[in-house]
């Protein structure tokens, strides 16, 4: 028995969609390999920047003092520069057009080298990521700032960034909390607090310090001896 025309293409049309159904319940195709991509996802080894490249021209005892080539002196000085927002002018006595005579000590220099082999050292960050200069030098507006305290100090900002962030983000190098003490003598507000810190390595926790001899107070003295031992950082 012929059936009706109309009747075999609905009959055509159920079977087809019952086939797409099925397809599309099964199981996925498997995806395909972008063209030349390899089995392994391992990720790249990264790239050693001082591969091939000069040594560094000197010793260096200060914030240079880790740098195995002269690729990473740079990237050193250029990851400072943007920490603070400055430019090479802001520490370097300038030569001429773009260069500088980067040997000589300056006071910034060696606050540089100071905070390098002080606070660098004797401290951490809490939440275990390398200490920079930018772990600090933010200002309230959230940008890199070398007076991220404000110029002239703006001591209601300063008390509260010390108490807030200061002692929340670092830890002494031991792991163990850090308090005012540590930096100040004394509390807040007490009539042991000491205001003053930079310069004052023995007031303040750092690790272990270069045996040099040292220079010329190169600040404002205060009667504590150099702010850094005899380098050039």
């Amino acid at each position: 028995m012929r059936l009706p025309i109309g009747f075999t293409k609905a009959i055509l049309a159920a079977a087809l969609l019952g086939a797409a159904a099925l397809a599309a319940c099964g199981t996925p195709a498997k995806p395909v390999a972008p063209r030349g991509a390899g089995t392994s996802s391992a990720a790249a080894p990264p790239i050693d920047v001082c591969l091939n490249d000069k040594p560094p021209p000197r010793a260096y005892f200060g914030p240079l003092r880790a740098a195995r080539c002269e690729q990473e002196m740079f990237q050193t000085m250029a990851g400072i520069a943007r920490d603070l927002d400055v430019k090479c002018s802001y520490c370097h006595v300038p030569k001429g057009d773009s260069t500088f005579e980067y040997p000589e000590m300056t006071p910034k220099k060696e606050i540089a080298a100071w905070m390098s082999h002080t606070f660098m050292t004797g401290l951490k960050r809490a939440d275990g990521r390398p200490m920079t200069c930018g772990s600090c030098h933010v200002d309230k507006a959230g940008k890199p700032s070398a007076k991220f305290l404000g110029a002239p100090r703006d001591t209601a900002w300063a008390v509260e960034w010390m108490t807030t962030v200061m002692t929340t983000r670092f830890t002494l190098a031991d792991g163990s909390k850090l308090k005012c003490k540590h930096c100040h003598i004394g509390t807040w507000g007490t009539p042991t607090f000491e205001p003053k810190v930079i310069g004052r390595t023995a007031q303040v926790p750092h690790g272990e310090l270069p045996a040099l001899a040292p220079v010329p107070d190169l600040m404002p003295s205060d009667g504590a001896g150099s702010a850094a031992p005899s380098i050039k950082p």
